[in-house]
């Protein structure tokens, strides 16, 4: 019984910071929504910022482990580069509402991001960042130019996230712009791959 009551809560609360907020939440409205008076909140949730942390953790292990779990490092690395951006937008673009997550918890620190992604880490038994390794290893096989791994990865999440983070404005200034549309992701999909790809092939003079 307190499973699923704690259950109903958390799914309660997420569609209310994923609309307000975390500033904008408020706990009655959480409660008024799971169905419970604020004091049976309180008693399972002391605070907003607890609750707000027990979603965000469900939030962020669902949409790391997805990508975790589905990019394989068995190719060749185009193949992997392909496979992880069009994973990485259709796990953004269905959960759009995670990046808003994320952008809140890192300007309030970065301390649970940090301890969340080591602990998804940890399970999937990946001592290093996935990306980083791929393309240590593809410029080591002689698959692309060398360039910094940390720096590529950097660019390459970036590339990835902004269209999301920036969606309100992107889709306010730019006619006809649905940066959650299959079209647009799928557009996207290949412009990261072409910028990328044309940056770090091997070129006449790198061979």
């Amino acid at each position: 019984m307190t499973k699923d009551i704690e259950s109903t809560i958390l799914k309660a609360a997420s569609s209310v910071f994923v609309k307000d907020g975390y500033d904008g939440a408020r706990m009655n409205v959480i409660a008024e929504k799971a169905g419970i008076n604020k004091a049976l909140l309180h008693y399972y949730f002391r605070s907003k910022n607890h609750l707000f942390q027990m979603v965000f953790e469900r939030l962020m292990h669902d949409f790391f482990s997805s990508i975790y779990r589905e990019v394989s490092m068995d190719t060749d690395f185009r193949t992997y580069l392909d496979n992880f951006v069009s994973i990485y937008l259709n796990t953004i673009s269905k959960r759009p509402y995670v990046i808003r997550f994320m952008i809140w918890e890192l300007g309030h620190g970065s301390g649970t991001v940090n301890e969340l992604i080591g602990r998804i880490m940890k399970k999937w038994e990946i001592k290093e960042i996935p990306v980083i390794t791929a393309v240590q290893r593809a410029i080591d096989r002689g698959e692309i130019r060398a360039v910094d791994p940390i720096q590529l990865f950097i660019s390459l999440i970036a590339l990835c996230i902004f269209p999301f983070a920036a969606r309100a404005i992107l889709e306010n200034k730019v006619e006809g712009l649905k940066v959650l549309s299959k079209e647009f992701v799928e557009a996207r999909k290949e412009a990261i791959l072409d910028l990328i790809w044309n940056g770090i092939s091997l070129k006449e003079d790198d061979r």
